[in-house]
């Protein structure tokens, strides 16, 4: 990806596309510093995204088409990957209005309301933080409903909502609405997912099973 980069950013640009290409190259390397838990290399490649897309904005606008579209996507989801990384170094406040301005950048492209679900899990990790349990539920429930109606069961980032749900259940005390929710997650796991043997033990031992 470094390599790939490098010479992505020596290329002269032609046309859009080669912006979209640049934003999603820089969005790609700062997730993979993200996963090796290098948040400072991650935020300077999130930073230098967010760089190209102010300088470049004003010559894609109003130039319409497919590129132009997830060219003004990745704004929102360059700003949620910042937030996400800013919560991981436990830098909680500025976690938190990152997330607002990419929930705000998101809500200006109409269509695309299927993605808040993405956003909202952030959301509910900062109410946890806060200690805020059972407004974090509430969210988690909306979000699992959401994620149901647009996702459907069987998609995995749904299981995760539901799975986010339960804990919180299970922090506030519905114990049965929460093994409920764990139970589900665990044959849909079985019966669609049976190679994350990891994940299939994490719950049965929440189930105790």
């Amino acid at each position: 990806y470094l390599r790939g980069l490098t010479q992505l950013k020596g290329c002269k640009p032609l046309n859009q596309e080669y912006s979209v290409v640049l934003l999603q190259a820089l969005n790609k390397t700062a997730r993979l510093y993200g996963e090796k838990k290098e948040y400072d290399k991650a935020i300077v490649c999130i930073d230098e995204e967010l760089e190209v897309y102010r300088k470049e904005r004003g010559r894609i606008t109003g130039q319409g088409g497919l590129a132009e579209r997830r060219y003004h996507l990745e704004y929102p989801y360059c700003l949620l990957l910042k937030a996400k990384l800013l919560f991981a170094m436990q830098r909680f406040e500025e976690a938190e209005a990152i997330y607002w301005k990419a929930k705000e950048a998101l809500q200006g492209i109409s269509g695309e309301e299927f993605r808040f679900h993405e956003f909202r899990e952030l959301y509910i990790k900062i109410l946890m933080q806060k200690g805020a349990y059972e407004e974090a539920e509430r969210c988690a429930l909306e979000n699992m409903k959401l994620a149901l109606c647009y996702r459907g069961e069987a998609y995995r980032d749904t299981l995760k909502s539901m799975e986010q749900a339960a804990e919180l259940q299970q922090k506030n005390g519905r114990e049965a609405e929460a093994i409920t929710l764990y139970r589900k997650i665990l044959l849909r796991l079985r019966k669609d997912y049976p190679y994350q043997e990891e994940w299939i033990r994490e719950i049965s031992g929440k189930l105790h099973c």
